[in-house]
């Protein structure tokens, strides 16, 4: 990170690594900002990889709203990231399990993402 500090994918591993550890702020601002310095628009594909640690990073810090809001920005984007099985199964949600909105989240992962969506 010293070397490299505008590394998008570095930095929103460290911020998982933070919200693990319960370092909240510094998860919270080390996600945002590498979702600043690779938006989607940059790289599809590793933009949505940053988008879905932060997902993952309100959720592991309590921020089950912005996960939820999250993830349904991040959803629509064809990715391996978020697909049915790692929605329903993976420890990283574990989190939001139970909460409606994010079973109903689960349930739309089902369905084929419309050409139209994109």
């Amino acid at each position: 990170m010293r070397e490299q500090p505008d590394y998008a994918q570095a930095l929103c591993a460290l911020g998982v690594i933070d919200a693990a550890l319960g370092r909240k702020e510094d998860a919270l601002s080390e996600g945002r900002r590498a979702v600043e310095l690779l938006p989607i628009t940059k790289d599809a594909w590793a933009g949505a990889e940053v988008l879905t640690n932060l997902a993952i990073i309100y959720a592991w810090v309590g921020e089950k709203d912005l996960a939820i809001k999250q993830l349904e920005e991040v959803l629509p984007i064809p990715t391996d990231e978020l697909s049915y099985g790692k929605l329903r199964l993976h420890p990283y949600w574990d989190p939001l399990r139970g909460d409606p909105r994010f079973e109903k989240l689960v349930e739309e992962s089902k369905k084929p993402v419309a050409v139209e969506q994109l």
